[in-house]
């Protein structure tokens, strides 16, 4: 719950209600038409209601963003938490790239916040938070990542290999043709990462 809700005091069942509605619209939007190209105006028509109380509720975009990324944010990281450990297969990582792409279809996330989720650039900061999340959450499985943490080249290149991952996922969850061979490239980049990582550690 957002500072401005605890200052208003407990909502009412009919302003929850409300406010779960514009997100879950905003999300459908975001989902379909991305972020950037998503209005202020065009959620609060979706939603069936008006600009002047959607702001009652959200001061702009990113806040709305915000509460999206909390609501899916424990099923993401229960995937990162399915991450074989500490050196996964290539079956293995393939297995666990499908499954978090059949989340992303599932839970309609934001195109991107799986391509932009690990870096900082003009990014909201609920975006990059997510992407922070998931990088710290691999480096808790996977000791490449973990090392990685530790110098400038590595988190480059860790990021490098969740932006592929993150753009084979969200090409899954659009429905693309291509999305099979990118989530296989995905699987690929991760294991020659781990290896690359765990070379350089010895």
């Amino acid at each position: 719950m957002s500072s401005e809700n605890l200052r208003a005091g407990p909502l009412t069942p009919k302003k929850a209600k409300t406010r779960a509605l514009i997100c879950d619209t905003a999300r459908e939007l975001f989902f379909k038409q991305g972020i950037e190209a998503t209005t202020i105006e065009q959620i609060a028509t979706a939603a069936g209601t008006r600009r002047s109380t959607l702001y009652t509720h959200f001061s702009d975009k990113n806040q709305i963003l915000t509460e999206i990324i909390r609501d899916f944010q424990e099923a993401v990281t229960k995937v990162v938490e399915k991450m074989p450990s500490p050196q996964p297969t290539r079956e293995e990582l393939d297995l666990w790239v499908q499954d978090f792409a059949e989340l992303a279809a599932a839970e309609k996330v934001p195109t991107l916040l799986l391509m932009q989720g690990g870096s900082s650039r003009r990014i909201p900061e609920g975006v990059h938070d997510f992407g922070v999340s998931i990088f710290v959450g691999l480096g808790e499985k996977l000791p490449a990542f973990y090392a990685a943490q530790n110098s400038a080249l590595g988190i480059a290149r860790a990021q490098a290999v969740l932006r592929q991952l993150g753009w084979a996922v969200a090409l899954y969850a659009e429905g693309a043709e291509s999305a099979e061979v990118h989530l296989q490239v995905a699987g690929e980049w991760l294991a020659r990462f781990i290896e690359l990582e765990e070379d350089r550690t010895v």
